[in-house]
Formats: C-alpha cells, sequence, structure tokens
C-alpha cells in the first residue's frame, strides 16, 4: 500500500513513524489531537483526549498505526475496491446501501490506518509461541465441517492461526469495546467489566492508567462469561471450542481482557480528528449521489448499475440497526428495561445536544424549522436533485480507475 499509492507521502497526508504513531511528514506533520476542556461535555479519555473511554492512549499528537493490529497485519481486512464499490453502487434500496457502505464501502480502511498497539502485542505473541502447536495445526476440509464451519474459505493450513488472526485480531477493536460493553454480550448481562482510571496524567505511571477487566484478574469473572463478547458468532465459537482445549481459550480471553491496549483515531470514533477520515467518508457520499441521480449509470466503461426511482425519500425506508439495541426482558443485565442505542434511527439528532449547528446546516437541512437536524433530514439535504438542501455537489461521477476487468457483473 505504501509503496503503490501517494496518500501517505509528504504532500498528501504523511507519513506515521512506526514507533511513535505520530505524523511526522507533510502539511499534518505533528497535528494536536483535541482535548475536552468542559469534562462534563461529550466523550474523553482518562487523559481528557476527545477518544473513545476505552482507549486510553495518552498521547497528544494523532495517532496511526498502519496496518497493524497488535502484531498481526489484519490482511482479511481488504482495502476495498472497484468491485466493492460497484455492489454498493449496486444495492436495490436504501437499506442495503446502509449496511453495504460501512462494511465493504470503506470500514477496513479505518482499521488498517488506526490501528493498536501496547501491551497487546506482547499479549498475542506469548499466546502464539505457548499454543502453537495448535494454532499451527492443518485440517481437512470434513474435520472444519465437523467442528461446525460450514462457510470455510481461508484453506487447511495452519487452521487455528488463520483463524485467530481473521476471527480474533481482524476484529479485536470490535472485541475491544464488547467488554466495555458486556451488557449486550456476557452471559450475566452486567455492564462494563472493561473499567479504566478516572483521570490520569503524565504524573502518573502508564501502568496505572490502564484499561482492563479486573474482574477477570480476581477471578470474579470467567473466560466463559465473557466469551460471546470475544465472538459474537455461535458458528465461530462452536468451531474455536471444538478446535482449542478449555485452558487455551481461557487463556486467550485473559490476554484480551487484561493487556493494555491503545488505538489511532481512524479505528474508533475520534477518527474524523485524522484528516484522513475526510478522504474517506465522501467517497461514499459520492458514490450515494451518483446512485440519486438518474444521469448517472455506469461504473467503469460497461458496468451498468440501477439508479433508485424516486429521489425525495418518498419510497425509501431507513434501516435502524445497532448491536447495543435490546428489547424488553431480552438483558440479563437489566431484565425490567428495554434499552436503544440513540443514534440510529431516522428521527435520531445527527449531533448530540451538546454540540452545535452552524447556521448553513440549520439554512439547509432543518427542513422543518424546529432546531433539531434529524439523520433523515440530513439525508434528504444531500440528495443532489434537491435543490433547497445542501450547497454543494460533486462535479463529476467519473471512476477512470474501474473498467470491465475490475468489476464482475452479477
Amino acid at each position: 500500500m505504501l509503496e503503490i499509492t501517494k496518500v501517505f507521502q509528504d504532500d498528501w497526508f504523511g507519513d506515521s513513524d512506526p514507533v511513535t504513531n505520530r505524523i511526522v511528514t507533510g502539511r499534518w506533520a505533528g497535528a494536536k489531537m483535541p482535548k475536552q476542556q468542559d469534562m462534563s461535555l461529550g466523550v474523553q479519555n482518562s487523559y481528557g483526549f476527545i477518544r473513545s473511554y476505552w482507549n486510553n492512549n495518552p498521547d497528544d499528537e494523532i495517532s496511526r498505526r498502519l496496518f497493524d493490529a497488535c502484531g498481526v497485519e489484519p490482511i482479511h481486512k481488504q482495502i476495498p475496491n472497484c468491485q466493492n464499490h460497484f455492489d454498493v453502487l449496486n444495492c436495490k434500496n436504501l437499506g442495503c446501501f446502509q449496511q453495504l457502505s460501512p462494511a465493504d464501502g470503506h470500514g477496513p480502511m479505518h482499521v488498517q490506518i488506526g490501528g493498536m498497539w501496547g501491551g497487546c502485542v506482547d499479549g498475542y505473541y506469548a499466546f502464539v509461541e505457548k499454543w502453537d502447536h495448535i494454532l499451527r495445526k492443518n485440517m481437512t476440509d470434513a474435520e472444519i465441517l465437523e467442528a461446525g464451519y460450514k462457510k470455510w474459505k481461508w484453506g487447511n493450513t495452519g487452521v487455528g492461526q488463520l483463524m485467530l488472526e481473521t476471527a480474533i485480531m481482524g476484529e479485536y477493536f470490535h472485541i475491544y469495546r464488547s467488554f466495555w460493553r458486556s451488557h449486550m454480550c456476557a452471559v450475566d448481562g452486567k455492564p462494563q467489566f472493561l473499567t479504566c482510571p478516572e483521570s490520569c496524567g503524565p504524573e502518573v505511571p502508564f501502568e496505572d492508567c490502564i484499561c482492563k477487566v479486573n474482574a477477570m484478574e480476581s477471578g470474579e469473572t470467567n473466560w466463559q462469561n465473557l466469551w460471546p463478547c470475544v465472538l459474537n458468532s455461535q458458528e465461530n465459537r462452536d468451531f474455536f471450542t471444538s478446535v482449542m482445549p478449555d485452558e487455551m481459550l481461557a487463556d486467550m480471553t485473559y490476554w484480551l481482557t487484561t493487556s493494555s491496549v491503545m488505538e489511532g483515531e481512524m479505528i474508533e470514533s475520534a477518527s474524523t480528528a485524522d484528516p484522513l477520515f475526510w478522504l474517506t467518508h465522501p467517497v461514499i457520499e459520492r458514490l450515494l449521489a451518483a446512485k440519486r441521480l438518474p444521469g448517472v449509470t455506469n461504473m467503469g466503461d460497461h458496468a451498468h448499475f440501477e439508479n433508485w426511482p424516486v429521489y425525495n425519500g418518498n419510497n425509501e425506508t431507513w434501516l435502524e440497526f445497532s448491536y447495543y439495541t435490546f428489547g424488553l426482558g431480552e438483558n440479563l443485565g437489566f431484565p425490567d428495561m428495554a434499552y436503544r442505542c440513540v443514534g440510529h434511527a431516522d428521527y435520531d439528532p445527527v449531533l448530540p445536544a451538546e454540540l452545535t449547528y452552524t447556521e448553513a446546516l440549520k439554512k439547509f437541512i432543518d427542513s422543518d424549522k424546529d432546531g433539531l437536524i434529524t439523520n433523515w433530514e440530513f439525508y434528504l439535504a444531500l440528495d443532489p436533485n434537491n435543490m433547497d438542501g445542501n450547497d454543494y455537489v460533486f462535479d463529476h461521477f467519473e471512476w477512470p480507475h474501474c473498467d470491465e476487468t475490475s468489476i464482475i457483473m452479477k
């Protein structure tokens, strides 16, 4: 990636130091990470930086750990290509677009650019060294099928290692925050198994500011209780428990829950702090605009896609989806309440109440003039056919890097 693209060169978005994980060249070298001055507003880590609660990265500069998830290159997080974006463009409805655009459309870029590091690296290598004899074991197709994996596609050599790198290391950022949102996955339904110090500063040793599952160290919980947080797929859990002994699974869960983890901005909610965010997300907005314009029908030379027939939203259905929403009686930790993860519905606000909008946004997007800009209003305002909506449009919808050889028509 570094050899074939100019993105990480000095005259674009700059290179990053593999030791400090800071941007060291280009116009954004030394870019600072914003800090929350009013601790009652928004989200911040223990050091006061506007990062996710569980990302106790103390650096005051923007971090990037390119192509590295705690010592493993996440090779199964494929950089989106022409085929991926053509599939997004070929969605038959808005719900499909909402599902594919984060995943196939751009999600792997967040993982590959943000990255993860810290004590989790040593934890990974110690685990691999101890259990190498099982991780490197080969399996036949019949054995893989018998173990519970019906759609295996990664080959038969070192199957355990492949699954570790794919289902664990490639998804470590999901797994780690699941320990914090443990009421969504733990068997006993208890919340926030992962805890972080309330505040930290330069005078406090980093070892005392690690986020971890203290209950795992103290024996108050065990690997079986947090196993659904490690792997949310029943098929993956069946496979791991068939191939790996309980002691190995316990070691894995202990390492995942008690090692220090730091994340680059792009891999979590602070991704807007990295200038590369503003290169990545407009690509998806451009695909959405193309999908809604009747005059744009091709990606590449002959790859034709169908536009949505209605451009004012009347025939489109918003998909409200979140892993973190549950109904009444669905969660053991909170049996007497339902919980909805606010922000995913069409009627939810685009920004939290504590954050303000620019006058331009209010003018172009708040269609009912109630002072609240909803996801649906924002979606309608982005329609390039809406003359009363947002005040810009993309200058062209050409994909010269895509041709008929790079796209398979389905």
